[in-house]
């Protein structure tokens, strides 16, 4: 959000020698954060199912420790494991009187880490199609309008993409800013993910 951009942000991060980085909008895998909040609204789906979504904050320590109680993919330990050196307690152990021994070493929780996003980083090279764009290209963007009742807009009618937009700068490997072709008028920095080579039409009518 614009917040992120303003003086006042800057400033305040200036002052508790805070480093931060911007990413696009609406390009969520740059983003490491948005992959939590993903996880945290799944499971609030389930708990909200039959209750008023209004209540979503009654479930957030519920939420908070089953997910610090369960194994995470990347690391192949529980959180309560990797940063407080404990496990979580679970019922049937007192009751079966069994002793938690699955226990992974702080190194072999690094290696765990290193090994699964270096398998996760094939997997997505694998299916991803690197395309490049230089200044100047024309490109459209997914369509953002959402539907207003008031203006009788329906956004699944609306075109499913806009533009075309000029790239009047790159910023970055994979990010470039979008300007409007007649006026120059800023449209935004997008992922080069978010972005689709225009293509001018054969014939004049459908210009």
């Amino acid at each position: 959000g614009t917040q992120f951009t303003s003086g006042m942000w800057e400033q305040y991060t200036s002052d508790k020698s805070l480093a931060y980085k911007l990413v696009p909008i609406r390009h969520h895998e740059g983003n490491i954060t948005e992959r939590a909040i993903r996880t945290v609204e799944d499971q609030l789906r389930c708990y909200l199912k039959d209750q008023p979504h209004k209540t979503w904050y009654n479930y957030l320590q519920d939420i908070e420790n089953n997910l610090n109680q369960v194994p995470h993919d990347t690391t192949e330990a529980t959180p309560m494991w990797a940063h407080q050196g404990r496990q979580p307690s679970r019922p049937w152990e007192n009751i079966l009187h069994l002793k938690n021994t699955t226990t992974i070493p702080q190194q072999k929780i690094r290696e765990n880490i290193t090994r699964n996003r270096h398998r996760k980083l094939r997997k997505t090279n694998n299916s991803r199609k690197f395309t490049s764009l230089n200044v100047g290209d024309l490109v459209l963007i997914d369509q953002t309008t959402i539907s207003d009742a008031s203006k009788k807009v329906m956004a699944k009618l609306l075109p499913r993409r806009e533009g075309p937009w000029v790239i009047s700068q790159r910023c970055g490997r994979n990010s470039y800013e979008l300007s409007d072709v007649n006026t120059g008028r800023i449209r935004g920095i997008f992922h080069i993910n978010q972005l689709y080579k225009y293509t001018n039409p054969r014939h004049e009518l459908l210009t």
